[in-house]
């Protein structure tokens, strides 16, 4: 069983179905204007959780269905709650470990979407997701990272927030999380010949409406948005 596993439950019930006050007040929205048309695609989703983000992103993406949709994660009780709270009829549920080869074959995916799974990744798991994602990806297609920004989570070890590779999340959750500098994520995917361009996501009223603690660190990048693309 996976730490995941043991958290599914109550992970829906706290996260819902916007993923939480960050991502459905800044980084679900900011995340769906780095998609394109998904139109007849092959789209992959990495570290789906409960599975609020695909159904929210076919919303806004209306009337265009993608070719194929996989929806993975690595606890099987979270892709039961996926299936269960967020089914999309014609979509693959997968177990996958991204430490681990994927079982899907080469070029073959248009799009991939993962957030904030790779923050929680050793160096190893992010070295070999990096280059799974680069060898299943079509020459033209784009893989959407959403991590914690380095810069963010340094600041949360000062303050006590990350303690032993965990994170107490806004939501009360405690998460893994790896910190790495931003030049090692650079360096990885340059290692995994992945072209790269980075946004940030920062806090908004909003949010610190809801989470005044975070008002403390108003001005400091809450998430790394990573658009990729490959050159074969």
């Amino acid at each position: 069983m996976t730490y995941y596993d043991k958290l599914a439950s109550k992970w829906h019930k706290i996260t819902g179905y916007k993923g939480g006050a960050f991502k459905e007040l800044i980084l679900n929205e900011l995340v769906i204007s780095k998609i394109n048309r998904i139109e007849s695609k092959s789209i992959l989703e990495i570290g789906a959780g409960n599975g609020y983000f695909m159904p929210m992103l076919l919303k806004k993406k209306s009337g265009q269905r993608p070719q194929k949709l996989m929806i993975t994660d690595i606890s099987t009780k979270q892709l039961e709650t996926a299936k269960k709270i967020f089914k999309i009829s014609y979509a693959e549920y997968r177990m996958l470990d991204v430490y681990k080869k994927f079982s899907i074959e080469n070029n073959s995916v248009d799009i991939i979407i993962s957030n904030m799974v790779f923050n929680e990744l050793k160096g190893v798991g992010l070295k070999n997701g990096l280059k799974e994602c680069e060898r299943i990806l079509k020459i033209g297609g784009r893989i959407i990272i959403s991590v914690l920004h380095p810069e963010f989570v340094e600041i949360q070890i000062k303050r006590g927030v990350v303690k032993n590779n965990l994170m107490i999340s806004t939501e009360g959750f405690r998460v893994p999380v790896v910190q790495r500098s931003l030049q090692e994520y650079k360096s990885s995917l340059e290692s995994a010949d992945i072209n790269y361009t980075l946004d940030n996501a920062y806090g908004n009223q909003a949010l610190y409406n809801i989470k005044p603690k975070l008002k403390e660190l108003k001005g400091i990048p809450i998430a790394l948005i990573i658009i990729g693309t490959i050159s074969k």
